[in-house]
């Protein structure tokens, strides 16, 4: 009797184990879809400003300013954002090279 009692723990404990694996895996899985996630997300944030910007440069009033003075603060302007803006570019690109090489399947994705 005391032998089958035994058997059941053991049973039990194995499963427990088991279960324990499974749920580790899914949530190193789900922390790594996360991570995806925040990158393609940041991703679509830049290109979002980006292309916001590249209509602002595009826009025909921004191109013919009435004086050469409004022309240049308005480079100066467009120039300093992007320079402040560098550092996101730098972040998500570094950020991407670092999952691609942590989650080399996330490659087609990340590029």
């Amino acid at each position: 009797n005391s032998d089958k009692i035994q058997e059941k723990v053991d049973s039990i404990d194995d499963r427990h184990k088991k279960n324990r694996e499974v749920a580790s895996e899914l949530l190193m899985r789900l922390k790594d879809n996360r991570d995806l996630q925040k990158f393609l997300q940041d991703c679509q944030e830049l290109s979002l400003w980006i292309n916001e910007k590249m209509l602002t440069a595009q826009d025909m009033s921004y191109d013919e300013a009435r004086n050469l003075h409004s022309k240049w603060l308005k480079h100066q302007a467009f120039m300093a954002e992007l320079g402040s803006n560098k550092e996101w570019l730098d972040k998500i690109q570094k950020e991407g090279m670092q999952l691609i090489a942590e989650k080399p399947e996330t490659e087609a994705i990340v590029k």
